[in-house]
């Protein structure tokens, strides 16, 4: 298991413009932005653990869980790997969310496939 360290501002700065931020509200929620999320990701990832176990000072679950799924589908994933010099592995942990069983997995990849606009 690898240690976990926050993305630098450097390391931010080399990826930033992957991601797009738009700070209006949607639906009342105040949207993550994409550096708290990606660094939820990279925790999940170099720790091997679970999203339930995921410390809850980072975004909620379902916000990370389902960007990442995103990001891995269109690309940015293998972008962010490119640019920072990193590899990183998916286990099968990492795609089973805790908190939803196989239906809601599969309604959540459905989501995920069919939005347009990023989920926050």
């Amino acid at each position: 298991m690898s240690e976990y360290r926050p993305l630098s501002d450097s390391d931010w700065a080399r990826i930033a413009s992957l991601f797009r931020y738009d700070e209006m509200r949607r639906y009342g929620k105040v949207r993550r932005h994409p550096r708290d999320v990606m660094d939820a990701v990279l925790w999940v990832l170099s720790q091997r653990k679970s999203w339930k176990d995921l410390p809850a000072d980072m975004p909620p679950i379902k916000t990370c869980y389902i960007k990442c799924l995103q990001w891995r589908r269109d690309g940015t994933l293998m972008q962010v790997e490119h640019l920072l010099g990193i590899n990183l592995i998916f286990p099968d942990a990492v795609h089973s969310n805790p908190s939803h069983g196989k239906q809601g997995v599969r309604d959540l990849l459905r989501v995920a496939s069919q939005t347009k606009t990023p989920l926050t």
